[in-house]
């Protein structure tokens, strides 16, 4: 029998987040097109499924959309230490893109220690500090919200008004405790 390997999915509330970032930094969500590639692997009776979104109209390249993605899951705790993450090559198919595009993306994340690889094994997810995944997210969610006051700046919106749509949102978005 096959079972769900944990619960690896984006909530609703980080795509909305997602929306609302590019609304407030100009970007017209309509002209963005997603690709969603669910990919399958098979590994000891267990259906691993991660959610990979390249946008081709994006100028960043696709090789750091994989890899923000991908770290976005290992340092959120998606992906536990161990996971067996597929191969280059099943990437990139899954994909649709280069074997060169998803090597750079691997070899990057292996470089910055998250994961690690094994001949003839696989490539798995690595152990994550708790300082380290507490840094990253940080440094994610200032990046975030420095572009949203940067925005906001720019449109002469009022700061009181900007920390009320703030909260409203959190509280919209966020379960209630």
């Amino acid at each position: 029998m096959l079972t769900m390997a944990g619960s690896y999915r984006i909530e609703n509330y980080a795509y909305r987040s997602l929306a609302l970032l590019m609304i407030l930094i100009g970007y017209p969500c309509y002209l963005l097109v997603y690709l969603t590639f669910l990919f399958t692997r098979i590994y000891e009776g267990v259906i691993l499924i991660l959610p990979i979104e390249v946008n081709l109209n994006s100028s960043e390249p696709i090789y750091h959309q994989i890899k923000h993605q991908l770290r976005d899951l290992i340092v959120s705790g998606q992906l536990p230490a161990g996971t067996s993450l597929p191969s280059i090559r099943a990437l990139a198919q899954s994909l649709s893109c280069s074997v060169i595009t998803t090597r750079r993306a691997y070899q990057d994340l292996e470089y910055e220690g998250l994961i690690y690889t094994r001949q003839g094994r696989g490539t798995f997810v690595a152990e994550v500090k708790t300082d380290q995944s507490k840094k990253y997210k940080q440094e994610v969610i200032e990046q975030a919200l420095n572009e949203a006051i940067q925005t906001a700046i720019r449109l002469h919106y009022p700061k009181e008004e900007l920390q009320a749509l703030f909260q409203k949102l959190c509280t919209e978005i966020f379960p209630s405790e």
